[in-house]
């Protein structure tokens, strides 16, 4: 037994040995056509993932599998070489020869390591070095304006929504946004907001943009695309020490059609975009840094809307938190001078008039460390900040990012570890909307009331608390057998932590919290020279809606020959709702009758209320702060009592003020106006009932078109994952080394569909053709108003005229028009 256990351990030694042997060091120099070194240039053994770079001196040392075939030797701006490597030698000096253009350079996006634009397995572009120096742009997603199936929709001079085979809309997130491996959304809500990416357009080294899904490998998100930032490593540059800096001048000047927003004012400002970059490198290329900034100024393009305040509108700041409705900073609103008059008290209020400014401020900063202590171990410390102060387009309307001060502030650190085939990183996005606030959207008859006794009535503004962040910890690690199979494999964490303040969360706050885990495997397997399989599953979990997706993936991939491939690939590809889809509860403003219109994420679902019979109901106005009543839509028992419900409301608006005797005489005039229309027999009796997109009517003023048909009306399920399937053909050529060719041909199925946001519940109004006749004679409004010699109409027209209060009224807006 002894001796069979010496035996082995005998065998055991031997074959390690010998296994431990099946590799040999080659070495070399890498320079140029002038025979001048070429310092980073990339040594890879063909089709592994085994590698180096070259020195200062343009050398390179690396250890080679015996059966290896070749390396390939790339370099930014030439063309590749392939080496043979031949049997008893071990030195390769290498001469590269430029190329005019960079057609097929290697790209990491795709599979997330390193291969040949025209073998990745999927639609992909690069905008490299000379194209990023060409353009001149205010954030780096402008490179992207000329890239093929990118849609780059600009809503502002440093604000835009990027999608790729996708809708563009607002707050459009099915498109991945990475920085150096690190998500660059900003946490919670998951808005790409671009102006907020530290990263100066001179610190960037190419952009890769991936073209159709790619969550088999990157997870939720990534629907439609992936649009991939690397950044230079002051390791790999030439010198030992750089510095650059650009800047970029001009002038906006705007035609005077936007002076009537602005006071007359004519609008310009100096456009100023300022960016610096330093960088150095120590000790043999062991140790480097780099720090890098920018500055931006300049006057955005005006926007306007009609439901928002008019320019010199009063403000006032208080809390719509946890879902309630919006409260005044302190419950006395008002103070009285000495003769009694009321006063709105601008020291215990936080009052501003109303200006939308268009005035952008954005600055950056980032810095970030190389370690190399050994040749195969590099570790990356890096972190910035951005600050920006502009408009920011929202589903719930225009929101002026930073508010009157300070700024949007976005922060992140990263520390990132590569030892040979092993990647690890950590990172924390963090984000601060500091005096944020969206701007209210109200109709006509809720605007600023004026009378001689009561100041202006400011409209009501919350803060938008956002104090969110994300940690992300991600593991990944690859394994090359045979010369052939290529295994990658890792596991993801992403851990979503909103902080709001109650404010766009609302009543979710408290379990608005996210935690997503995912693992995934890809194995590349090169058949023949001429044919490769590649295959890929992803699975995550996500902690709120409490299910498991997955993510496959196939492609297989013919190159028929060099340069020139075909590929047929599927990925069924997931989007995760955001804390934003999921747990929103914001109000926004409210409709004439009371009701608030608020923005509300869909966790469990939504169902109406409907009676015994099933017949769909709605709540009816809390007046006077009475509670609201449910009512069977089409029921037309309760109608005199609702209308005179809001009829003796306007006699009160119409009355404030007013000595008793013209208090009198104003509502003997409007209930001879409303005579035979109000009260029990009146024509308010037999008035049918509409429902109406509010928003849209608020917007457009079309009563017909914003009518809603509640038979349509169904309960919506809780929002979930949203699928995306995708079966493509591609072809990727390069002709005559000066001609790139790229044709997708795709077919894609969504299921699941999260749209923007749209109404829930329709406002019930009442149709007022019905109740009130058309404005002409027989119409019965009009004939009460005209009666006889028109008293009616000469007594009321002069207090409507002189009373701001009711010139946008809706009634007023109906009578005498």
């Amino acid at each position: 037994m002894k001796t069979k256990l010496l035996l082995l351990s005998v065998f055991v030694t031997i074959s390690s040995f010998l296994f431990a042997q099946q590799t040999k060091n080659i070495t070399g120099k890498v320079r140029d056509e002038n025979r001048q070194a070429l310092i980073g240039a990339t040594v890879l053994v063909k089709g592994t993932t085994i590698g180096t770079v070259t020195d200062e001196d343009g050398k390179y040392s690396l250890e080679v599998p015996s059966d290896a075939e070749a390396i390939l030797i790339s370099y930014i701006g030439y063309d590749e070489r392939e080496i043979r490597i031949e049997a008893g030698r071990t030195v390769y000096d290498v001469q590269m020869t430029s190329s005019s253009i960079s057609l097929n350079q290697v790209v990491v996006s795709v599979s997330k390591r390193s291969e040949k634009l025209l073998d990745a397995p999927a639609s992909i572009s690069v905008v490299g070095q000379s194209q990023l120096e060409r353009n001149i742009v205010t954030t780096p997603i402008d490179q992207l304006k000329t890239t093929p199936g990118v849609d780059v929709m600009r809503t502002g001079l440093v604000s835009s929504n990027v999608v790729v085979r996708g809708f563009n809309n607002i707050f459009s997130g099915a498109l991945l946004n990475v920085v150096d491996n690190r998500i660059g959304s900003v946490p919670s809500i998951r808005v790409n907001a671009y102006q907020l990416i530290p990263t100066s357009s001179l610190d960037i080294e190419k952009i890769e943009v991936v073209r159709g899904p790619a969550s088999a490998l990157y997870g939720p998100n990534a629907t439609s695309g992936v649009i991939h930032i690397i950044t230079k490593s002051p390791l790999d540059q030439e010198k030992n020490y750089m510095t650059t800096v650009a800047m970029t001048t001009g002038l906006t000047v705007l035609d005077k059609s936007y002076r009537q927003y602005n006071n007359n004012r004519k609008i310009s400002g100096n456009v100023i975009n300022f960016e610096g970059r330093h960088s150095a490198k120590f000790f043999k290329d062991r140790l480097g840094y780099k720090i890098s900034g920018t500055y931006f100024q300049g006057q955005d393009y005006p926007n306007y809307d009609p439901r928002e305040p008019n320019e010199g509108d009063s403000l006032v700041f208080g809390s719509v938190r946890d879902g309630q409705l919006f409260q005044w900073d302190t419950l006395q609103k008002f103070t009285h001078d000495s003769a009694g008059v009321a006063i709105l008290d601008s020291a215990k209020f936080d009052i501003r008039r109303f200006h939308k400014d268009f005035f952008i401020r954005k600055w950056t900063a980032d810095a970030r460390v190389d370690i190399r202590p050994i040749k195969d171990i590099t570790i990356i410390l890096s972190g910035g900040v951005a600050n920006s102060h502009n408009v920011e387009l929202t589903g719930l309307g225009a929101g002026q990012a930073g508010g009157d001060k300070g700024g949007w502030t976005y922060w992140y650190f990263q520390a990132r570890f590569k030892w040979k085939n092993l990647f690890i990183q950590y990172f924390i996005n963090s984000s601060n909307a500091g005096k944020t606030y969206l701007i209210p959207q109200l109709s006509d008859a809720t605007r600023n009331t004026y009378n001689s006794t009561s100041p202006p009535t400011p409209y009501p503004v919350q803060y938008l608390v956002d104090k969110s962040k994300l940690h992300v910890v991600q593991a990944q690690y690859s394994n090359y057998f045979f010369n052939k199979l290529n295994l990658i494999y890792g596991i993801d964490a992403l851990m979503t932590r909103p902080n709001t303040e109650g404010t766009i969360d609302g009543r979710f706050e408290p379990i608005a919290k996210l935690n997503q885990i995912g693992g995934y495997v890809q194995a590349d397997y090169q058949i023949l020279t001429w044919f490769k399989l590649v295959g890929a599953l992803r699975v995550d979990y996500n902690s709120i809606i409490k299910n498991v997706a997955a993510s496959p993936r196939a492609a297989v991939v013919f190159k028929v020959k060099e340069n020139h491939n075909i590929r047929l690939t599927y990925n069924r590809a997931f989007d995760s709702p955001n804390t934003l889809n999921q747990f929103l509860d914001l109000a926004n403003g409210r409709i004439p009758n009371g009701i608030n219109i608020r923005g509300i994420g869909n966790p469990y679902g939504w169902n109406y209320q409907y009676d015994e019979n099933k017949n769909i109901q709605f709540i009816t106005a809390p007046y006077q702060s009475a509670a609201g009543e449910w009512i069977t839509y089409g029921d037309r028992s309760k109608n005199s009592e609702n209308f005179n419900k809001m009829f003796d409301l306007l006699k009160m608006g119409f009355t404030a003020g007013k000595s008793s005797m013209d208090s009198a005489l104003t509502v003997a005039v409007m209930n001879s106006a409303f005579g035979g229309i109000s009260n029990k027999g009146g024509t308010i009796d037999s008035a049918t009932m509409v429902a109406i997109d509010y928003a849209n009517f608020a917007t457009t003023r079309d009563f017909e078109g914003s009518k809603l048909n509640v038979a349509n009306f169904q309960d919506l399920r809780k929002i979930n994952n949203s699928y995306t399937s995708t079966l493509e053909l591609g072809y990727k050529g390069l002709l005559f080394k000066k001609l790139s060719i790229t044709v997708d041909a795709y077919w894609s199925r969504v299921s699941n569909y999260v749209s923007a946001l749209s109404t829930a519940s329709g406002a019930v109004m009442y149709d007022w053709k019905s109740y009130l006749g058309e404005k002409e004679p027989g119409g019965k409004l009009y004939d009460n108003l005209h009666a006889g010699d028109a008293t009616l109409d000469k007594l009321l027209k002069p207090g409507l005229n002189n009373n701001p209060r009711f010139q946008n009224s809706s009634i007023v807006a109906s009578d005498t028009s």
